[in-house]
């Protein structure tokens, strides 16, 4: 820490209910900076126990696959967003069920984090494979720029969850909406001016967001 070179740690596999680790970050604490950066995997468990003393969570949602976890995900991070150590840099990793190619979980991913937090997000292969942990594809829909945001993520009767940002809406339908393999039930955005969907490509004024997916909405400017 002492060279510069070092912003914080990391610890994996971190269990809150232990009292021994919170007598471990206590004494590193008394050793380092206060400026140090302490992240730990927390899953998709909260840390009352350490809350104080940790900057941030990587949330290595091992059971993400499965759609009837992720409400869990979802009030994870918004404790984690509002009770851990500031600065917070939580961060929410989800796993593929069958392929790198399901773009909805993937928008559903970055959706979630954007609306719910201030935070990361990674959607990459499962830890089960013979390959190395969190290797993933670059999607072009990482690429959009929204800007900076404009307030917090608001809940909708829709089962949707939407932040405005400067140039445009981040938009989160949860999966507990609908059948999650019938992708059935569908939300609709509207907007008083043309947005463009990163999803689809596609400029207009509505858009409908399926259930267990999510989506970027940039402004559409005259020009454009």
């Amino acid at each position: 820490m002492a060279t510069g070179l070092f912003d914080g740690l990391f610890f994996d596999w971190w269990f809150d209910d232990q009292p021994d680790r919170r007598r471990l970050l206590e004494a590193i604490r008394d050793r380092l900076p206060a400026e140090t950066l302490v992240m730990v995997n927390g899953n998709d468990r909260t840390l009352p126990n350490t809350a104080d003393l940790v900057n941030g969570s990587f949330m290595e949602c091992w059971q993400s696959p499965d759609w009837g976890n992720w409400s869990q995900i979802e009030e994870t991070l918004v404790w984690n967003e509002t009770n851990l150590r500031k600065p917070r840099i939580n961060a929410v990793s989800t796993w593929y069920a069958k392929s790198r190619n399901e773009l909805n979980r993937m928008r559903a991913t970055t959706t979630l984090v954007m609306t719910r937090s201030n935070g990361y997000a990674l959607f990459c292969d499962p830890n089960d494979l013979p390959t190395p942990d969190h290797q993933h594809d670059w999607y072009t829909f990482w690429d959009e720029d929204l800007g900076q945001p404009i307030g917090p993520g608001r809940d909708y009767n829709d089962g949707t969850v939407r932040r405005a940002f400067t140039h445009g809406w981040a938009v989160y339908h949860r999966p507990s909406n609908a059948d999650p393999e019938a992708m059935s039930k569908r939300a609709l955005v509207r907007f008083d001016l043309p947005h463009r969907s990163s999803a689809t490509g596609r400029i207009d004024t509505e858009h409908a967001l399926p259930a267990a997916d999510g989506d970027l909405y940039l402004i559409q400017h005259a020009a454009e």
